[in-house]
C-alpha cells in the first residue's frame, strides 16, 4: 500500500486536493513569517512540500526567490500553472523527494509546509543543513476532516492509522538540541460548504491513492450523511495549525 510520503500517493489526488480547511491561516502564517523578520524580502527560500501552492503563491511575491520542492509532479504542475496566471516569475520548480535530497546551505530560510514525515530527527537535521539562517515547520494540531476519514475507515472495516496530529515532537527536538525557537498556533473557525459530489470525489480519491477502492464511495457517503442537506455538505469546523520556527 502506498504511503503519504510517496509521490504516487500525492499524484493520485493532485487534481482534487484543496486547502479550504486552512481558511485564512495561510495568509496569517506568511504575514507572521515576514513581520517577525524570520523571512526577509531579499531571501532565497526553500519551501519543502509546496503542493499546489497554498503558501508558495502568497510567499513568493514577498521574497527574492522561492524554490518549491515537491515529490509530486502533479502538484507542481498545478502550482506553476497558477503562478503563470498570477504573473509570479520568481519561483523555481524542484521535483524531488525530500528524503532523497542532499542538503546544502544554499538557502537563507527553509520552510516545511504540512510535510508528511517531517517529525523525524533526519528531517529536522536536513532542514538545518539546507538553511543558513533559520527554519520553520508547519503541521496540523487539529483537523476536523480527520473525523470523516476515520468514519470512512470504520465503515470499510479497516484499521488505518491517521496522520499524527498535535505532536510536540518539534518543540521537544529543538529544546533537546538547545535551539532558540518559538511556537505559534493558528486557530481556524469556519463553516465548510461544498457540493456533496465534490466532497465524495475528493475523499474517494484519497482512499484510492492508498490503493483502497472496494466499497469506498458508499462508505464515504455514509460518513458524510450527517452533514448533508439538499445535496450540500455543511459542517462547522474548528481546526488548528501549529508553526514552530527556529534559528539554525
Amino acid at each position: 500500500m502506498r504511503s503519504e510520503r510517496d509521490a504516487e500517493f500525492w499524484d493520485g489526488f493532485s487534481d482534487t486536493y484543496n486547502s479550504d480547511d486552512q481558511g485564512d491561516a495561510p495568509q496569517r502564517i506568511v504575514d507572521s513569517l515576514m513581520e517577525s523578520g524570520a523571512v526577509r524580502p531579499d531571501d532565497c527560500v526553500m519551501e519543502v512540500g509546496s503542493g499546489p501552492g497554498t503558501y508558495s503563491l502568497l510567499l513568493a511575491p514577498r521574497v527574492r526567490i522561492l524554490v518549491c520542492m515537491d515529490s509530486s509532479a502533479g502538484m507542481l504542475d498545478r502550482l506553476f500553472a497558477s503562478a503563470d496566471e498570477l504573473g509570479i516569475a520568481n519561483m523555481e520548480r524542484f521535483h524531488k523527494n525530500w528524503s532523497d535530497y542532499t542538503p546544502r546551505k544554499g538557502y537563507d530560510f527553509c520552510f516545511a509546509s504540512l510535510l508528511p514525515g517531517s517529525s523525524t530527527d533526519e528531517s529536522m537535521r536536513r532542514m538545518e543543513a539546507t538553511a543558513r539562517r533559520g527554519c520553520a515547520v508547519l503541521a496540523w494540531e487539529r483537523l476536523h476532516w480527520d473525523d470523516i476519514t476515520a468514519a470512512v475507515s470504520r465503515n470499510l472495516g479497516i484499521d488505518r492509522p491517521g496522520p499524527r496530529r498535535g505532536t510536540e515532537f518539534f518543540e521537544e527536538w529543538l529544546a533537546d538540541n538547545r535551539r532558540d525557537f518559538s511556537l505559534e498556533r493558528f486557530p481556524i473557525t469556519l463553516l465548510r460548504t461544498m457540493p456533496l459530489e465534490s466532497a465524495v470525489n475528493s475523499e474517494v480519491a484519497k482512499f484510492r491513492a492508498f490503493g483502497i477502492t472496494d466499497g469506498v464511495e458508499e462508505a464515504v457517503r455514509r460518513a458524510l450523511d450527517p452533514y448533508v442537506e439538499d445535496g450540500t455538505v455543511r459542517m462547522d469546523v474548528e481546526n488548528v495549525l501549529r508553526m514552530v520556527r527556529w534559528l539554525c
